[in-house]
């Protein structure tokens, strides 16, 4: 994991936005307690290319507007339709497709070698597609995260499915580092965003240079 991205103190999840430059009664915002990335990260390869944020409240799981998602415990079968969304370089507004995932026989030979801790999805016929400013951002399969954006050659490119963190690979590694980490530390809470001119929050326009980032929701 890059050093420039391990200092908590740089990043705010913000929950409830789909436009980048809005906010309405429903967005939320979060400090970052602590960032540990995979101790076996590989730049080169992005092998491991996953990290975990603990944030200092609870993002509920009885909204209409903000809910966690679950995490995948196993692989889906080849051909499962799975949703990515992201931003991207450009948009202002939150994009979504769908694509299905592709079997680990093909995707190991399209790329020569892929590891396990990492699986492919994507059209065959290329057009649709994660692309450069998406990295971090979800694969969602069946209701169940399944995987992160990782790398693609190019955008879309026809034969060359995207590349994925694959989640059921690294879920006892999940429950490791979550087991580590000691909740009763911070005083969880969570910061609203209401549109109100007395309130201390940020104005959103600092979101113009963020990410989609998976966040993984842990039980404590």
């Amino acid at each position: 994991m890059p050093v420039r991205f391990r200092d908590s103190e740089n990043f705010v999840v913000v929950a409830g936005v789909t436009y980048l430059d809005e906010r309405t009664e429903f967005t939320a915002e979060y400090l970052v307690e602590k960032i540990i990335g995979h101790h076996n990260y590989i730049r080169s390869t992005l092998e491991n290319d996953i990290a975990l944020l603990f944030l200092n409240g609870i993002i509920p799981n009885d909204s209409l507007y903000i809910r966690p998602v679950s995490l995948a415990e196993h692989p889906f079968s080849p051909g499962t339709l799975c949703a990515i969304s992201g931003w991207g370089n450009q948009k202002m507004q939150l994009m979504q497709a769908i694509i299905p995932t592709v079997h680990e026989g093909l995707c190991s030979f399209i790329y020569m070698y892929l590891p396990r801790s990492q699986l492919c999805a994507g059209w065959m016929s290329g057009g649709i597609d994660a692309c450069r400013g998406d990295s971090g951002g979800p694969l969602v399969c069946m209701n169940s995260l399944t995987g992160i954006i990782s790398w693609g050659v190019d955008c879309g490119r026809r034969f060359f499915p995207g590349v994925y963190t694959n989640i059921s690979y690294f879920i006892p590694w999940i429950k490791m580092v979550n087991a580590t980490f000691n909740y009763n530390e911070f005083k969880p809470m969570r910061r609203s965003l209401r549109n109100n001119n007395n309130c201390s929050f940020r104005n959103l326009d600092y979101l113009r240079n963020a990410l989609l980032l998976t966040i993984i929701i842990l039980a404590t």
